[in-house]
């Protein structure tokens, strides 16, 4: 089952998350907008995490392929925006990189060029996220369905079962009714 996305790929793309986390969480010179991308690829992180544990039917291939895919443009908007922003991180985490002008510098370019960035990138997860939580969704309620469906067709054949139990006892018991009615006719004839 190759998409482009192994298993391998998703330990990979949950490290990476961590990693812009960590870095987020050290940033503090930008901590509020920062704050709502970390809080995103922390629910990012937790779909992933959950897609990383999924036990799959062979029936579910293609939701397979579909979570894959999502995660994998996912990573790929992950690291684009890391490549971006790993150059101001020194310069934005509490103490910075030594050089207050320096800093203040950087921390200006980055007001200026990059929070757009921050806030498509934000949104970006949000998207990413949310796909990937309704496939989790959909594939859980298709789980449902399947067992249900299931478990109706257990009940059929358990229904078939007491059925024709019930028609055999019936048919003993008429059997066993009219033996009863010759005997008694005999023991009458007797007597």
């Amino acid at each position: 089952m190759s998409f482009g996305f192994s298993v391998g790929d998703f330990v990979s793309t949950l490290g990476l998350v961590a990693t812009v986390v960590a870095a987020l969480r050290a940033s503090g010179g930008a901590s509020a907008r920062y704050n709502e991308v970390r809080q995103q690829l922390e629910s990012l992180q937790t779909a992933l995490h959950a897609v990383q544990a999924l036990e799959l039917e062979e029936s579910q291939y293609v939701e397979l392929a579909a979570l894959r895919c999502a995660a994998s443009q996912c990573r790929n908007t992950i690291e684009h925006f890391w490549k971006k922003q790993e150059m101001f991180q020194s310069y934005l985490k509490d103490g910075g990189s030594g050089s207050k002008v320096r800093d203040g510098l950087m921390k200006i370019r980055w007001t200026f060029c990059e929070a757009e960035n921050l806030i498509k990138f934000k949104n970006d997860l949000m998207g990413h996220t949310q796909a990937i939580q309704l496939m989790l969704r959909a594939m859980h309620l298709a789980n449902i369905h399947a067992r249900n469906k299931q478990q109706g067709e257990q009940n059929n054949v358990f229904v078939k079962i007491i059925e024709r139990s019930t028609v055999q006892c019936w048919q003993g018991l008429t059997a066993v009714a009219g033996q009863s009615r010759v005997l008694l006719a005999l023991l009458l004839r007797v007597m």
